[in-house]
């Protein structure tokens, strides 16, 4: 998947199909609303250092699916944590 972090970078990207935002953490959600705002038919999928507490937030923010890596791998219970990741707080 293509992708990068600058608009630029992210929108080109997207001209291909799915973008990757990478880092996500770096612009947070409201970097991805701004992406949207000036692409708003773009597929982009956030990742490196998506919170699973974040996932909900990403995707109402517009994301096509986000990444999450360390609080998967770090999770005692994985189906409950990524059950509460969708639902929200």
């Amino acid at each position: 998947m293509e992708g990068g972090l600058s608009v630029g970078e992210v929108l080109a990207s997207a001209t291909h199909g799915v973008a990757k935002l990478f880092p996500a953490h770096l612009g947070g959600i409201d970097y991805l609303r701004s992406l949207l705002a000036i692409a708003p038919g773009a597929h982009v999928v956030p990742t490196g250092g998506v919170a699973l507490t974040d996932v909900a937030g990403w995707l109402a923010a517009g994301a096509t699916a986000v990444g999450v890596g360390r609080d998967l791998l770090e999770a005692e219970d994985l189906v409950s944590a990524i059950r509460e990741a969708l639902d929200g707080p």
